[in-house]
C-alpha cells in the first residue's frame, strides 16, 4: 500500500497475522459472526540479572525469575 505523509511518499506492508475462528456465536450490531483470534505468537524475551535490595535473580527467555545464589531467607537468618 502506497501512503503518504508531509509530501513523503512509502509504501506500508501490514503484516499478515494468522487467524482462527471458533465456534463460539457472537452479536456485533445485531449481526451474528462467528468470533475469530489471532494465533498467538510467541516473543522471546530478553535474558537479564538483575539485583534488589541485595538479593540477586535473573530472568529467563520466557519472563519468568530464577533466584541467583543463596535464597532471600537464608540471607537475613
Amino acid at each position: 500500500m502506497k501512503l503518504c505523509y508531509r509530501g513523503v511518499e512509502y509504501d506500508y506492508n501490514p503484516p499478515v497475522l494468522e487467524t482462527t475462528e471458533t465456534n463460539i456465536l457472537c452479536q456485533y450490531r445485531g449481526r451474528s459472526l462467528h468470533y475469530s483470534y489471532v494465533r498467538h505468537i510467541p516473543i522471546p524475551q530478553p535474558v537479564a540479572e538483575m539485583k534488589y535490595r541485595g538479593a540477586s535473580y535473573r530472568t529467563n527467555s520466557y519472563g519468568q525469575t530464577e533466584s541467583v545464589g543463596a535464597p532471600v531467607d537464608s540471607i537475613f537468618a
